[in-house]
């Protein structure tokens, strides 16, 4: 079991032979992480659901599969603070657990 991501994001794994997995919300894909296949335990990540511009980082490289998730879900409160889904003092971790849903 994977833990709780904010605000209703899910992580799936859609496809067997692969080891990406998108952040879901709803039927959107809002992000996705993946294993760099040159550096075997390195991992990506992309934010591309919603734009992040100057909020957040939406890309880079993160030497584990939970930093990239991390990534993505900082990326994605930063998103809500800004547009006023979240209140601005909301903490901006997986283990907040009354904004949490498991995947």
């Amino acid at each position: 079991m994977t833990a709780p991501a904010p605000f209703g994001l899910r992580w799936e794994k859609p496809y067997k032979d692969n080891n990406c997995h998108h952040a879901m919300l709803g039927a959107v894909q809002i992000g996705a992480i993946g294993e760099l296949a040159i550096e075997p335990g390195a991992w990506w990540y992309k934010v591309d659901g919603v734009d992040v511009k100057w909020l957040a980082k939406r890309n880079g490289q993160v030497k584990s599969r939970d930093s990239a998730r991390k990534a993505v879900e900082r990326a994605w409160v930063a998103w809500l603070k800004a547009s006023g889904l979240m209140p601005a003092d909301a903490p901006a971790t997986s283990e907040n657990p009354a904004h949490a849903r498991e995947a």
